[in-house]
């Protein structure tokens, strides 16, 4: 200790005592703790002890008295310590005792000492930045220590990371999985104010839907949102609810998400609810078309939101469906290929209709319910009767359900609303990665031509480019470049510059003020990103617009409109985007929906559920190796497995002495796999009743049999 005081002058000042000690100690090879402390009457520090970890003794305990964790005994009673006196607040040594009664760690084992083990900062963002990428905390922990040197060098055991890691994951669900969830999207506005969220709860104030989208998917769906695909096929397992991406195609024909909704049913109610806020968190302009899947509820609900959007039916979900209900036909390999041309191949209503005639009449399928109703929503999956409504040609909601693919792979059982929104919004990062890679390869080359050969100058709208006709002509009149009115923009480089914003704001409501303003933003972020990015490249044109945009505040603090409306900003509801069905209280979790075929057990893990079938298996073994068990029930005596002549209800057999009330037949397994004692109907009450609570006799009604199936019930 002499060298620390000697080499730190500043040991006497401030709570750098502590760090120093514990410097000391773990060059020496022990641990440091806290000891005790004295205050004076204005509760400062006047004495201060830090001793060493094995000092003292534990507390004296029952040895039979069951404990949760078993722990070493590690205090032995040793006098090693050192204290302090605090005065006018400098920290002056006043006692120093360096004998320890224990064998002190050696340098390769002092990475383990407790004191000496702390996850900093540093650490701590490597370790979560690598859980965030699905990488275990062990693997994490060697990839640490391989950086700096070897495990030594860390600070930390693998322990540490794990109980690291934990304590993040329960920071982040401390106040509740759905109040921390809507505490993340207050924060997310913060940063982000055009960011839009809607809760919608229950009479308890549970949460039971919710969507949200960022600003960046509303720049998205302002340039792409002409298509859009609904899809409810992935449930979450914590609280079984419905995750419904919305989902578009891009430029690059790649998947862009417009927003995301977590729903508990799939009701009208909660469709219109859904619809209805996507519908204003984009500005209240409709898509051209929505494919979903096939559900009565659903195509309710587009036609009340949607009322001019052609609404699609998913290819892929029929032919899923296909499956159950004709699968003894689609076995025939030309019925199928009948079947599927009907599906996806004709390109005229008169085809599909010559078509559709000739396989029921072939196959004798007039009868068929399925094929009857399926017939009857024919001009909503059959791309024959849509030709000249734009569809980006999709066919199904596989963009949709190629989405939840990626979402599925990042939930677990057990997962958390809020940490599946943090992974989600990682998903959400590189997806954007990917376009704008996209993009980086398109500015520097030019992609191949590519003419579709089988398609017909009606189909040409549906996708929104020229059919194989038109470039005939321009190329026989040597017309080499396309006109532009010719060129959809949103198949082009410059989809996303000048961007026409949607402005349906009509009306003085607060819903409609609200919706306005985030048009308004919307816009001049449009305007404005395009202005940062070329300013950005110089600092002399960095410098030009922070001189503007100082000039412009300057502008609107002297407007007495904005000026006005900030003053009043509280009247028209929460902040911009924000909205919360309900009471402005507290938020409940969302209520567990039981499905069919599930369970109310808890969900174990895979640890856990090996360890209960091995522990099963080897009773089985067990049972089935004993040489004692008979084979004949003529060979069962009651004292060879401690059986009474009179039963009673004791812990011999497990069974407390308390009144049971409705308990059914009991029966207990002795010795032979298939051997049980029935001991007959428990009444459903113990008043009334000729049987003691403490003492039962059941051997008039207590019978005996070696197989389960022939077991008696008292009459």
């Amino acid at each position: 200790m002499e060298e620390i005081i000697e080499d730190n002058e500043e040991l006497k000042v401030g709570t750098q005592v502590h760090n120093l000690y514990n410097t000391y100690a773990l060059r020496k090879g022990f641990s440091v703790r806290k000891s005790h402390i004295r205050r004076d009457t204005s509760n400062n520090i006047r004495l201060r002890e830090f001793v060493c970890s094995k000092a003292g003794f534990a507390q004296d305990q029952d040895v039979f008295e069951p404990t949760k964790h078993k722990k070493l005994e590690t205090r032995v009673g040793c006098k090693a310590m050192i204290s302090f006196t605090v005065k006018d607040g400098i920290w002056t040594i006043s006692h120093i005792n360096s004998d320890h009664n224990h064998e002190l760690a050696k340098p390769e084992e002092r990475q383990f000492l407790r004191s000496g083990r702390k996850v900093t900062d540093a650490c701590g963002q490597v370790f979560t930045s690598m859980k965030d990428a699905r990488i275990g905390a062990t693997k994490t922990f060697f990839y640490v220590a391989n950086e700096v040197g070897g495990p030594e060098n860390v600070g930390c055991t693998k322990k540490d990371v794990y109980n690291y890691l934990q304590r993040k994951k329960n920071e982040m669900v401390e106040a509740g999985d759905a109040q921390s969830l809507l505490n993340h999207f207050k924060r997310k506005q913060g940063e982000d104010p055009n960011f839009f969220y809607s809760l919608q709860l229950d009479q308890y104030s549970r949460m039971i839907n919710f969507f949200w989208r960022d600003s960046r998917a509303k720049s998205d769906y302002d340039c792409f949102g002409d298509v859009i695909c609904f899809d409810t096929t992935f449930r979450t397992n914590k609280y079984d609810m419905i995750c419904a991406p919305i989902v578009g195609v891009n430029h690059h024909w790649r998947n862009v998400v417009f927003g995301c909704a977590f729903l508990l049913d799939e009701t009208t109610e909660s469709f219109v609810w859904l619809f209805e806020s996507f519908l204003e968190s984009m500005g209240n302009k409709a898509p051209i078309s929505i494919f979903t899947d096939e559900d009565k509820a659903m195509a309710k609900v587009v036609k009340i939101v949607f009322p001019g959007a052609s609404h699609r039916l998913c290819t892929w979900h029929i032919g899923k469906n296909a499956g159950k209900k004709i699968g003894s036909y689609l076995g025939n390999p030309e019925f199928k290929k009948q079947f599927n041309h009907c599906l996806h191949g004709c390109s005229s209503e008169i085809e599909f209709q010559v078509s559709w005639d000739n396989l029921i009449g072939r196959y004798n399928l007039g009868n068929n319910p399925w094929l009857a109703k399926l017939y009857s929503l024919r001009q909503k999956w059959c791309a024959a009767f849509n030709l000249d409504t734009f569809s980006a040609r999709i066919r199904s909601t596989q963009k949709s359900e190629s989405t939840n693919n990626v979402f599925q792979g990042i939930s677990t059982h057990t997962m958390e609303l809020i940490k599946f929104v943090h992974h989600y919004e990682k998903k959400i990062e590189e997806m954007r990665l990917t376009e704008l890679e996209d993009d980086y390869r398109s500015k520097n080359g030019a992609c191949r031509p590519k003419v579709w050969t089988k398609m017909l100058s009606s189909a040409a709208k549906s996708l929104g480019i020229l059919c194989r006709h038109a470039l005939k002509v321009f190329d026989t009149n040597n017309i080499t470049t396309l006109p532009t009115q010719y060129v959809l923009k949103r198949w082009t480089k410059e989809a996303k510059k000048g961007v026409v914003v949607s402005s349906d704001t009509s009306g003085g409501t607060s819903e409609n003020l609200k919706t306005a303003r985030v048009l308004r933003l919307s816009e001049l972020m449009h305007e404005g990103n395009n202005v940062y990015d070329i300013a950005s490249l110089t600092s002399s044109g960095t410098k030009i617009v922070k001189d503007l945009l100082t000039e412009a505040m300057k502008r609107l603090e002297k407007d007495k409109d904005t000026l006005y409306m900030l003053e009043n900003l509280k009247n028209f509801g929460a902040e911009t985007g924000s909205k919360i069905s309900g009471n402005e209280t507290l938020v409940l979790n969302p209520p567990n929906a039981k499905t069919k075929g599930m369970k109310n057990n808890r969900i174990k893990d895979v640890i856990e559920t090996n360890q209960r079938k091995k522990r099963t298996k080897e009773q089985e073994n067990q049972e089935n190796n004993d040489p004692k068990a008979p084979t004949d029930v003529s060979t069962f005596n009651n004292n060879q497995f401690g059986v009474p002549d009179t039963p009673t209800f004791s812990n011999q057999f497990g069974v407390p002495n308390t009144p049971f009330y409705n308990q059914g037949i009991l029966s207990w397994p002795f010795g032979h796999p298939h051997s049980y004692v029935s001991y007959g109907q428990m009444p459903f009450s113990n008043q009334n009743s000729n049987y003691s609570t403490t003492s039962l006799n059941l051997a008039p009604t207590a019978t005996l049999t070696t197989d389960p199936t022939l077991r008696k019930q008292p009459q």
